[in-house]
């Protein structure tokens, strides 16, 4: 929903999910840094601001979703199962 607010307390398991059928686009304030900060710093593919968004052409495969999880490990995250299973 274009212009929503969502607070979520430190410690809250939460996950977030594009429904619709165009790009979406989210702005993340994690306060105070650390652990988060350095996870997506991490796992993040850096793209130029001028490129236009595109969402990805396939799901994550085994590989990245492992890569993902350990670094959620690493730095104190946990991460909810991915559709359809296990890590």
């Amino acid at each position: 929903m274009e212009g929503a607010f969502v607070n979520v307390p430190e410690g809250s398991l939460h996950t977030f999910e594009n429904t619709g059928t165009g790009v979406g686009r989210l702005l993340g304030i994690v306060a105070p840094a650390g652990d988060f900060e350095e996870f997506v710093e991490e796992v993040a593919e850096r793209v130029s601001v001028d490129a236009p968004p595109t969402p990805p052409s396939e799901p994550p495969d085994a590989d990245t979703i492992s890569r993902i999880v350990a670094a959620g490990e690493r730095h104190h995250l946990e991460m909810p199962p991915p559709p359809g299973g296990q890590h």
